[in-house]
């Protein structure tokens, strides 16, 4: 047993066996998601074993956590797409991160760089409106996709070129950092699958 050098509340959990990746919802209706792949259990595997000898780079709190999704845009070109898993507002610092966002994503738009949200029904015309607020109302620069079940998980995932970067928005946030390509491929893959899984339209919806 081997412990993360901090404690936070974590409502998913990740197992994985030979061939089997399974990740587990554990809310008020739990649910797993299977995926019976060797090349996807394997990088999760190489995932579980980086966290296991602590080869990833942890930043803590508000300040820290926001200016690394800054300095993660600086590696993008003008019509370049990154991905965000669970994207969440969180609980605790709901009111610090509807105006982060707003600025955050209307420098994006800017730059010309381009996102695809995969997330909960209940925050889908939320983003809209935030997009729209950003300076994207054709959503020409960003995607978004839903569940058809509601996840509630302090837990959002982004995906980068070579990192996948882990955010727990609670009272202090905390983001793991993980530059690992092949890590980032299997969390692509998994996205992939889950995306052509979701509801989503075409055009964007009035707002």
């Amino acid at each position: 047993v081997k412990y993360l050098p901090i404690t936070f509340p974590f409502p998913m959990y990740l197992d994985i066996y030979k061939d089997v990746a399974e990740i587990g919802i554990t809310t008020e209706k739990p649910f797993v998601i299977e995926i019976k792949s060797q090349q996807v259990a394997d990088s999760f595997r190489s995932y579980f074993d980086i966290l296991w000898n602590q080869e990833v780079k942890i930043y803590k709190g508000f300040k820290e956590v926001t200016a690394l999704f800054y300095s993660c845009l600086e590696r993008y070109r003008p019509g370049e797409e990154y991905q965000v898993l669970f994207p969440t507002y969180g609980k605790e610092v709901k009111d610090k991160l509807f105006p982060f966002f707003l600025k955050y994503h209307t420098h994006r738009v800017k730059l010309g760089i381009k996102v695809a949200f995969l997330g909960t029904p209940s925050l889908y015309q939320t983003l809209m409106k935030e997009m729209a607020s950003a300076g994207d109302r054709k959503m020409n620069l960003s995607r978004i996709a839903s569940f058809p079940i509601e996840i509630q998980s302090p837990l959002q995932i982004n995906l980068y070129k070579d990192e996948v970067i882990l955010v727990l928005w609670g009272k202090e946030p905390v983001a793991f950092s993980l530059q690992n390509k092949s890590i980032r491929n299997s969390f692509k893959k998994y996205f992939d699958q889950l995306w052509a899984l979701s509801e989503r339209s075409a055009r964007p919806r009035q707002i």
